[in-house]
């Protein structure tokens, strides 16, 4: 999402401001702990927004509830863009349950946790419950995310054994996260931190083109040189 221009303006101004400056320096300077009262959520978001852009942090906020982090998410979102703010969920289930959690929470929390490993600008949003739940392992993260390059040599038969071990699901014709499916030497697969799926076309075992297409017309779009595909679930085997 493109952000507004006049909350981008607002932003800019209120950076400038004597109280926003203060908190930069004291970050920047090494205080680990800066508390700030009175704000509201709007004005909060445009602080952290304004940390985020002028120092390069990567930021997680915690708030109490599902509610709260709601409201900080699309405020955040609002004013630094969604190609910035993440958003990591309670799991819907119990930990205890023996249920998997739904795929849309699964791959919203392994897109957050794949944002923080990486070094792109990032702010995390989560209600606290959410942190009681352990997440996947960074190291097991790396091993399951699959990485394709255009030219680079990838034969398909160990493209559907690596993504079934990841935990896609293979399906004659994808329309939801987590799923992939294959037709001669096109591979499709929607990966859960990715607004549309991708279809990768392999000349032999080598990776010709990486492009996003609309599900529901099947019309290719976006051509990427590269991309890395997390796996769309949180407990692997």
């Amino acid at each position: 999402m493109t952000v507004a221009p006049a909350l981008d303006s607002v932003a800019r101004k209120t950076a400038q401001s004597a109280p926003f400056k203060l908190v930069l320096e004291r970050i920047a300077g090494g205080d680990r702990d800066v508390l700030v009262h009175g704000l509201p959520t709007t004005l909060g978001a445009f602080l952290l927004t304004t940390v985020q852009r002028q120092l390069g942090r990567q930021i997680v906020v915690v708030a109490d509830d599902e509610n709260q982090a709601e409201s900080w998410r699309d405020d955040l979102t609002a004013i630094a863009g969604d190609d910035i703010v993440h958003y990591f969920p309670a799991w819907d289930v119990g930990l205890y349950d023996g249920r998997s959690p739904d795929a849309d929470v699964s791959g919203l929390r392994i897109e957050a946790v794949a944002r923080l490993a990486s070094t792109e600008p990032t702010i995390v949003v989560a209600p606290a419950p959410a942190l009681l739940t352990p997440v996947i392992p960074a190291a097991a993260l790396e091993r399951a995310t699959l990485h394709l390059q255009a030219g680079e040599e990838h034969p398909l038969d160990r493209l559907i054994s690596h993504l079934e071990n990841a935990g896609f699901e293979r399906v004659p014709i994808v329309d939801g996260v987590g799923q992939f499916s294959t037709r001669g030497g096109i591979l499709d697969i929607f990966p859960p931190q990715r607004r549309y799926p991708l279809r990768v076309e392999l000349l032999g075992n080598e990776v010709e083109s990486i492009r996003e297409f609309d599900p529901s017309s099947q019309r290719s779009q976006s051509k990427l040189s590269r991309v890395a595909l997390p796996p769309p679930r949180e407990i692997l085997f």
